[in-house]
């Protein structure tokens, strides 16, 4: 895993460096090392107490050399931000379209993995939450009609790619809750598979979403004999129908609430009174008030959390300019010092060029000189 990050401090034996993640991490000190230097490291620069062999001092070492001067070759932050993104989500209906996302369950990249998947990218995704982006992809394939009552099967697949992500920040139960209760996906049928990051990179060598070869290694479990360009190239309409992996058991149960009118929910309610006992009724209000106080709790917390990483991230990019700054101002004094240095030489070499001008008249005058004194003695 690599990591990038800016260095805050400076110790005896380790170096304080805060990520673009904005965690405070231990790396191993090495040559070159500054503070407010931005370099790129790995998992083995991490420094830990127990002392490391000679061998894989010199790997790191190695490593760490290169990240850092494959630095110089990146200038913006941005460039780096979808390389580190912390989780995929692909949606298959057939099209096919992939998204990348970061910690905060927000659209980093959008990427089409058929034709069809590119007439669905209408818009800019990126800064979108995923569940809000998953129904823009919905409606636009009701819209195309490549979703209708007959063919309404649509597969949504993830895969963390980081290790903090794989327990904290995808919180899939979340995101399949609000496209459960959105009115868009009433008369869908939606089916969800969960992936991992090996598996994730052998779909990419196939070119394949990660729903689709999480569906062929399902078949292969099953003993169907079915290829993967056939799965490629199926819709999940077709897949669902012929039983291929075990889609039917990953089914997700809609929640969109019925819609009812008033008078029908008065009734209701009524019929309710009638039936159920006081003490019953008193006991659902608790339950219902206290999931919603804990639903409150957690939604304060999570707000809580942004809140932090937002503060640490602004943190590390005030000292991420400050290093910029400072990069650009050594620069351009160095340039000027460059400068200096040519403009001294120059002035040098044409003092050289005149004292060699003087001496040489001074040779020829002295021969004039002598020629002249020859010849008078001569007369």
């Amino acid at each position: 895993m690599v990591y990038r990050g800016c260095v805050l401090k400076i110790e005896e034996g380790f170096a304080i460096v805060l990520t673009e993640h904005a965690k405070y991490m231990k790396i191993i000190k090495k040559d070159g090392l500054a503070v407010g230097k931005e370099i790129i490291f790995v998992k083995e620069d991490i420094y830990r107490e127990k002392k490391a062999n000679i061998k894989n001092i010199s790997l790191i070492v190695a490593v760490f050399m290169i990240m850092v001067l494959s630095t110089i070759k990146i200038d913006q932050f941005d460039t780096l931000e979808t390389m580190n993104y912390a989780a995929i989500v692909s949606i298959d209906i057939n099209p096919s379209i992939e998204f990348k996302i970061n910690e905060e369950e927000k659209v980093l990249q959008v990427e089409a993995l058929n034709t069809e998947g590119k007439e669905l990218i209408d818009r800019e995704f990126r800064d979108m939450f995923i569940e809000e982006a998953i129904l823009i992809v919905i409606d636009n394939a009701k819209k195309k009609e490549y979703i209708t009552k007959e063919k309404n099967k649509v597969l949504i697949a993830t895969a963390a790619v980081e290790e903090n992500a794989k327990e904290k920040t995808i919180d899939v139960k979340k995101i399949k809750e609000k496209i459960q209760e959105n009115e868009k996906i009433e008369d869908i049928d939606l089916f969800y598979i969960q992936g991992n990051e090996k598996d994730l990179k052998e779909a990419k060598e196939e070119n394949i979403s990660i729903g689709k070869y999480e569906v062929y290694k399902q078949s292969k479990e099953k003993g169907q004999n079915i290829t993967l360009d056939q799965i490629k190239n199926m819709k999940v309409q077709e897949i669902v129908n012929k039983e291929i992996g075990r889609l039917k058991e990953k089914k997700i149960k809609n929640k969109v609430k019925e819609k009812i009118s008033p008078q029908e929910k008065n009734n209701r309610l009524e019929k309710n009174d009638k039936t159920k006992p006081k003490q019953k009724i008193d006991k659902t209000k608790n339950e219902t008030s206290n999931q919603i106080k804990k639903q409150q709790k957690e939604k304060k917390d999570i707000q809580q959390n942004r809140e932090n990483k937002i503060e640490n991230r602004k943190e590390y990019e005030e000292i991420r300019k400050k290093a910029v700054k400072k990069k650009k101002e050594d620069k351009k004094e160095k340039i000027e010092k460059m400068r200096e240095s040519k403009e001294a030489k120059r002035e040098q070499k044409k003092e050289e060029l005149i004292k060699r001008k003087n001496e040489k008249e001074k040779i020829e005058k002295f021969k004039e000189n002598k020629r002249l004194e020859k010849k008078n003695k001569e007369d």
